[in-house]
C-alpha cells in the first residue's frame, strides 16, 4: 500500500491512518499507520517525492492493552460545522478511562466537509473487552450544532510515538445518530456509540 500525490503543491502528512471493512462480515481490519513521516509528498522532484509506502499495522485483539485512543471525524457538507466542544467519555464498569474535551487545534476543526483526526489520552489503561456497547458516549458542550457524516474510534497500544497495533472501537460510518446540539430543537446533547464489529 502506497500514498501518493497528484500535484507540485508539496504536502507532509503527520499521521497516516489506513483500514477497511471486510465484505462479508462488516468487521473493522486496521491495514496502515505512520506518524513517524520525515517525507515530503510533491511532484516538483526538488520538493520530494511523488509517493511513500504506508507503515503496516498489526490490529489488535479485545484483550491487548489501550493507552491513546485516536479519533477521527468528518463533518458533513452544508450547515454541519460547529463550534461547540466536542466530549469524548469512555467507562469500564464504574470506572472512567477516558474523558476529553476536544480543544481547539491547527486543524480546520469539525468545519463543513473536513476530516479532523484527534489523540484522546487515557486515564488508565484498559482493554477492549472492559467495554460494552454502553461505554462510549460522545457529546457536545454548547448550542452550535454539529452533524459529522463519519465518527471512528480506534484503541493504540502506545501511549505517544508509533503503536505497535491498533483495536477498532467504534467505526459510525455513515454517521447514522442525527445532529447533536445542546438546543434541544436542533438535536441530541450526547450519543452513546456501539462497538465496531471486529474480528475475533
Amino acid at each position: 500500500m502506497r500514498i501518493g500525490t497528484r500535484g507540485s503543491d508539496a504536502w507532509r502528512p503527520s499521521v497516516i491512518a489506513a483500514w477497511c471493512e471486510r465484505f462479508t462480515t462488516g468487521n473493522v481490519v486496521p491495514l496502515g499507520y505512520d506518524e513517524v513521516i520525515e517525507t515530503v509528498l510533491s511532484t516538483d522532484s526538488s520538493e520530494g517525492r511523488i509517493s511513500l509506502p504506508v507503515r503496516q499495522i498489526v490490529g489488535g485483539r479485545v484483550r491487548t492493552d489501550i493507552n491513546r485512543v485516536m479519533l477521527v471525524t468528518g463533518t458533513n457538507i452544508g450547515d454541519s460545522a460547529t463550534d461547540s466542544p466536542i466530549h469524548v467519555r469512555i467507562t469500564a464498569g464504574q470506572s472512567i478511562i477516558v474523558d476529553y474535551t476536544i480543544p481547539d487545534t491547527t486543524q480546520d476543526d469539525l468545519e463543513g466537509a473536513e476530516g479532523n483526526v484527534y489523540f484522546l489520552p487515557v486515564l488508565s489503561q484498559f482493554t477492549r473487552s472492559q467495554l460494552t456497547d454502553s461505554s462510549i458516549v460522545l457529546s457536545i458542550e454548547g448550542g452550535d450544532a454539529w452533524l459529522p457524516m463519519v465518527v471512528a474510534m480506534f484503541g493504540l497500544d502506545a501511549a505517544s510515538g508509533q503503536p505497535g497495533t491498533i483495536v477498532p472501537l467504534v467505526h459510525a460510518s455513515p454517521w447514522g445518530f442525527g445532529v447533536l446540539s445542546r438546543d434541544a430543537e436542533e438535536g441530541v446533547e450526547s450519543v452513546t456509540l456501539p462497538l465496531a464489529p471486529m474480528d475475533p
